[in-house]
């Protein structure tokens, strides 16, 4: 017999979540305006926020407003668009340091693509001009001074428009077709320089294409097709990327009632991709937005399951590592809700922000999600005695977990930063893996102090506010 020998020298658990904070709302109670197709973008702190607003009898407008710390706080919403006597709608918006650009179509039959841009942070805005006719359903992407603007031709044109600036939007190259197969976008740009496209085309069927340059637009690739080729039409394409991963989701309408959210990846920069994945197995699901950031992916969804199947509901899932397994469906917003026309997430690092447009509250809304990721390390013989099992980062109330050894006195107590003890969580009999309610204290840094006779065990925990 063959033995084998393990040294369990180290042990190391990886504990992966996301916290989220409270649906908070962007728009007052009782405000007439329709609000709708949120978009935004992060630096940093601070999240730029466009959307598509409009009082009964009166046009559409592009409204824009930022939080400077992270969603804790929103500016007043301003209207980019008051000296525009044209219907604006669909905007998109990318940023890069203090430098916020902006895409919209101008009038009902996407007559015009319009470029905004504010050079300090949101402060202020130059007028609108004029970036491409005909066109409409823009998205913008930048890296550094580099802009990429690409959008389909309206109608059942099927060209694919696409233009570049090279010095932050002050002048712009002409307007390249880089396909005629594809009306429907998704554009995503990797800091390596790879741009990424997800498109809804046709060649013989409707299905989603890929296409990609791997010089910043000079070139391009494709368009190849990533969802199954067959009878069932494909729709709404969403793309995102982080360094040389790729994800791409879009709806596979199975039947008139039942639609599911697929999904495909590639870690090397689209030269391959992974096999279908169908992420929403009851087929309640509509369209669906992505955000990654290295091998943590979140997916976030309408789901029209709770009510009957009359209202849309905001779900997610996500991945851990890089889309190979996901976490189990999980309803996003705080109470039952009714998405209107258009959601999206994005994010900066491991922070996570979604908005929406609500039917059922009549407002924008807004919430932020936290990916934590903490690695603990400890010996063997340590694990088996006492352990404290939470995130760093805490909205209350909060659940936390110890480990006590069978049989260990203990006590679990909450200190401030200079040691002094604010309050005793819990004391007793170990019993192995225990619960304890954090709540109803102040927001700011702590540690956690589990101890018993032999044994202190300390973690440093930061309480937020949620949202």
């Amino acid at each position: 017999m063959k033995k084998i020998t393990i040294l369990n020298l180290l042990i190391s658990i990886l504990y992966s979540q996301i916290i989220w904070g409270p649906d908070i709302r962007l728009t007052p109670v009782g405000d007439s305006t329709a609000n709708m197709k949120p978009r935004a973008a992060v630096w940093g702190d601070t999240i730029h926020l466009v959307y598509e607003a409009t009082k009964p009898g009166a046009i559409f407008d592009i409204y824009y407003m930022r939080s400077i710390d992270r969603g804790e706080t929103w500016s007043e919403p301003i209207n980019l668009t008051i000296n525009d006597p044209d219907d604006a709608n669909s905007p998109w918006i990318t940023c890069w340091e203090n430098k916020v650009h902006v895409v919209y179509q101008e009038g009902p039959g996407g007559d015009s693509i319009m470029y905004i841009r504010s050079l300090d942070g949101g402060n202020t805005w130059e007028n609108p001009r004029i970036l491409i006719k005909p066109a409409c359903l823009p998205q913008i992407g930048c890296l550094g001074d580099t802009l990429f603007v690409a959008s389909p031709a309206p109608g059942n044109n099927k060209q694919f428009w696409f233009r570049r600036s090279f010095d932050g939007g002050t002048s712009w190259l002409p307007t390249q077709i880089i396909d005629t197969t594809a009306w429907g976008r998704r554009m995503c740009i990797s800091h390596s320089g790879y741009l990424h496209i997800a498109a809804l085309g046709e060649i013989y069927t409707v299905e989603i294409y890929y296409l990609r340059s791997p010089d910043k637009g000079e070139t391009w690739e494709g368009p190849f097709v990533i969802s199954k080729v067959d009878s069932v039409p494909s729709q709404k394409p969403t793309l995102s990327v982080s360094d040389s991963s790729i994800y791409i989701a879009w709806g596979d309408v199975a039947t008139l009632f039942t639609d599911y959210i697929i999904e495909r990846h590639s870690h090397d920069n689209g030269n391959t991709f992974s096999q279908y994945q169908n992420l929403t197995p009851l087929g309640r699901s509509r369209e669906s937005e992505i955000y990654t950031n290295g091998e943590f992916v979140i997916l976030v969804w309408k789901d029209n399951r709770i009510n009957g199947g009359t209202d849309f509901d905001l779900f997610w899932r996500a991945s851990f590592d890089g889309g190979n397994t996901w976490t189990e469906e999980k309803i996003l917003s705080d109470t039952s809700t009714y998405i209107y026309i258009g959601f999206c997430a994005t994010g900066y690092g491991d922070d996570i922000y979604v908005f929406w447009s609500d039917s059922n509250r009549d407002g924008l809304f807004f919430k932020k999600g936290i990916y934590v990721n903490v690695e603990e390390k400890y010996g063997l013989k340590e694990r088996k005695e006492i352990n404290i099992l939470c995130s760093n980062i805490l909205f209350l109330p909060q659940k936390i977990k110890i480990f006590v050894k069978n049989g260990i006195k203990y006590s679990l107590n909450l200190l401030d930063l200079q040691g002094r003890k604010i309050l005793t969580l819990k004391e007793g009999i170990g019993k192995g893996e225990e619960e304890i309610i954090l709540k109803e204290i102040s927001l700011g840094s702590y540690f956690l102090i589990l101890e018993t006779k032999a044994k202190i065990f300390k973690r440093k925990i930061l309480i937020l506010k949620g949202g």
